[in-house]
């Protein structure tokens, strides 16, 4: 009996012990995770901070409807490709209230996301926002509630491009 016992002592020991350390190991996971999800939100705010300063300059703002179940690589970018997506249509926000009024809609949803996302990524919307100094190309899913943002910069007069990277912002 007391064999028996201290046999269900070490099981009842070790499995504390295992569970202790796989809580401190999930523990640790969610403290990461959670700590990568406020530095990505972080720069997402930047990030719209950055394309809403652009509504004071004479920004030149298209909006594109965007076919995304036709995939034409994501590289591609022509008169009739918005970022690998055929574009059904397009038009340019002319009116200074209604371009305001669009970008500021957008922060507004990036600033209140979470960081909670689908897992989709089917952009149906393209946004390309122009100004002389800074060139922002928005392919937009409202299904899973990301944007993949492409932005570059003149880098000289000949306004050559220099392109400084893709980021997915959560709205």
């Amino acid at each position: 009996m007391r064999c028996l016992l201290v046999a269900l002592w070490i099981t009842f020991s070790v499995g504390a012990a295992l569970l202790n350390c796989q809580a401190t190991s999930e523990s640790q996971a969610n403290k990461s995770f959670e700590e990568a999800r406020q530095k990505l939100l972080e720069r997402n705010k930047q990030a719209a901070a950055s394309l809403q300063s652009t509504v004071t300059e004479k920004a030149r703002i298209f909006l594109y409807s965007l076919d995304s179940n036709n995939l034409k690589g994501y590289a591609t970018n022509t008169k009739t490709v918005f970022h690998g997506f055929p574009i059904l249509g397009e038009v340019e926000i002319k009116n200074a209230t209604d371009r305001t009024a669009l970008i500021d809609s957008l922060v507004k949803g990036v600033e209140a996301s979470v960081g909670t996302v689908a897992y989709c990524f089917d952009p149906r919307h393209g946004l390309r926002v122009m100004t002389n100094s800074t060139h922002y190309d928005l392919s937009i899913c409202f299904e899973c509630s990301q944007i993949a943002l492409t932005t570059s910069m003149a880098v000289d007069r000949s306004r050559q491009r220099q392109d400084l990277g893709n980021y997915i912002i959560l709205c």
